[in-house]
């Protein structure tokens, strides 16, 4: 994983410098997740995620899976406009990243949205091939195994954006099993 934190938005920021400051932001184009940290104790909260969505639409990076973050809610000035924002974005998370509210929260919805959603899989791979075992056991999570004559029929829970990964280590097959 790799975690980059870029320059914060500046407001009426100097024509000269919006080049550059959008050359900060182009380590985004690459990311699998986006987290959106946004200043709730600020009034003009709404209006600065309206400009950061601008801003990533610009350079390429408005169809990125985004996860927007409630920070400072401890010292929010009004709970009527936290509750406004929590409203809008159901989805995000409210922290503190001061006082640490909020941050096992946070750590379990960047996981959620890295994984896209576990899906439950029965996959039949090579009893001498370790690799598909080995990437199960990393990144979801095995139910059960049984071991055929030379192949080994898997059950497995794991993420759906880790299943692209998994089809590039080629096992005899991947079926989805509905629950």
């Amino acid at each position: 994983m790799l975690v980059s934190d870029t320059v914060g938005f500046v407001k009426n920021l100097p024509h000269q410098l919006v080049e550059s400051f959008k050359a900060t932001l182009e380590e985004a184009i690459n990311a699998d997740l986006l987290l959106h940290i946004v200043d709730v104790a600020n009034p003009d909260a709404l209006n600065q995620i309206e400009s950061v969505k601008n801003v990533l639409a610009e350079i390429g990076c408005g169809e990125k899976a985004i996860l927007e973050v409630l920070n400072k809610v401890d010292v929010v000035r009004k709970v009527s406009d936290l509750e406004m924002l929590q409203t809008l974005y159901p989805e995000a998370v409210s922290i503190s990243a001061k006082m640490g509210f909020g941050l096992d929260e946070l750590r379990q919805a960047v996981t959620a949205k890295y994984k896209g959603g576990e899906i439950l899989l029965r996959i039949t791979s090579s009893q001498s091939d370790g690799k598909v075992q080995s990437y199960l056991r990393a990144h979801g999570k095995i139910i059960n195994e049984q071991y055929l004559d030379n192949s080994v029929l898997i059950d497995a829970r794991l993420g759906r954006n880790q299943l692209n990964a998994l089809k590039k280590l080629h096992p005899e097959a991947i079926e989805t099993i509905n629950e």
